[in-house]
């Protein structure tokens, strides 16, 4: 390397920075170091033979910024960029950039992470190579029937792992195979599934957290956000940006904590969450308690659109009048118990209102 590299910026901070900078001292290469306002007086600004102020103190200004680190590279004549570990590390768009503009990435190339972000190519290749990976075997609901002889294969207990899921959800361990079964229809399920609940500040948001980490939550360590615990950063932002303005969320700045949102835009923020990926079936609980009509209108249109791409919805509602316009069927619960199912097109509120008081019985409110 020593032959060919003269100096190398380190995107990085803290003891990251110092051992590639004593590893650059080492070899007989120049290191550049960037820092942002909290790190000014940081070790490894003092340990590099140079080093350059790229932004304020939080990394996704400073750290993070993809453009600011290769400009400072430019500027500082380094040959190649060492990413450490974390932040732009496995970045597919960052080592993508270092190659466009002729700048040497430390690190597997960009299409090599874009890949090993997908678990099923990632794993697709490790086998082509000739890699040892994990017994298992990828299938689908035509082929299932093969499932228990590979299990078995492999010895219990084994995990099943949706490919769509995100941040756990699909996954189960399996200790027997008598659970099979039920525990492969509950992965696709699971993976499958959007809940809007009806407690939204506890159940649907981390309200310390910000609006931009809200809108990724459920898919935070998944691909294209990130390959195991490393997040891409600019990719959640960028994701954030387009989800706002999608769901008609209304707020000055996706930084911002999801508590300074009023009701409507943190049921919005669930909303957009929950219906931008792939799902099957949509739990919604209350789904519009407590909103202004502006946003009961929104988000009543956004569960139609769903419902008509063919995605099953549960509706659970106290509000007859939400029911009957969004429903097919309606089932209705009286004592913790299902009275009894009718079309929504047969219902009336007088009907139904009695069946839920447990007056009447289901043949009777259809005719009501």
């Amino acid at each position: 390397m020593s032959n060919h590299l003269k100096k190398i910026l380190i995107a990085n901070r803290g003891e990251i920075a110092v051992r590639v900078i004593r590893a650059c001292a080492d070899a007989g290469i120049k290191s550049v170091a960037v820092y942002s306002e909290c790190d000014r007086a940081a070790y490894h600004t003092r340990m590099a033979d140079e080093a350059y102020y790229i932004g304020p103190s939080p990394s996704i200004e400073s750290y993070l910024v993809q453009d600011k680190i290769i400009e400072t590279a430019k500027k500082s004549g380094a040959d190649a960029i060492h990413p450490g570990y974390g932040f732009l590390a496995e970045n597919s768009s960052f080592a993508k950039k270092c190659e466009e503009n002729g700048i040497i990435f430390i690190g597997p190339k960009s299409d090599t992470i874009a890949l090993l972000g997908d678990k099923l190519e990632a794993r697709r290749t490790a086998l082509k190579a000739n890699l040892p990976v994990v017994p298992g075997a990828e299938f689908d609901n035509s082929n299932l029937a093969k499932v228990p002889a590979i299990a078995r294969k492999a010895g219990y207990p084994v995990l099943i792992k949706a490919a769509a899921g995100g941040g756990g959800k699909g996954m189960r361990i399996v200790e027997s195979e008598e659970k099979l079964n039920e525990s492969i229809q509950s992965a696709i399920r699971e993976a499958g599934s959007a809940h809007v609940p009806e407690d939204r500040q506890s159940d649907g948001l981390v309200l310390p957290f910000s609006i931009r980490d809200n809108l990724v939550l459920n898919t935070y360590y998944e691909h294209p956000f990130s390959r195991g615990l490393n997040l891409n950063s600019d990719v959640i932002t960028k994701t954030a940006e387009q989800r706002v303005e999608e769901f008609d969320v209304r707020t000055p700045s996706i930084f911002l904590p999801a508590s300074t949102l009023s009701g409507g835009n943190q049921q919005k923020v669930i909303v957009a969450r929950e219906f931008s990926r792939p799902i099957k079936l949509l739990i919604a609980a209350q789904p519009t308690r407590g909103l202004d009509v502006g946003s009961i209108e929104y988000i009543h249109g956004q569960i139609v659109k769903k419902r008509d791409e063919g995605c099953a919805v549960l509706l659970v509602s106290p509000e007859l009048d939400e029911i009957m316009s969004l429903s097919d069927r309606i089932a209705v619960m009286f004592g913790g118990k299902i009275l009894g199912i009718i079309p929504a097109k047969d219902a009336t509120k007088e009907g139904l209102g009695l069946l839920m008081a447990g007056i009447l019985s289901n043949e009777q409110a259809e005719v009501v």
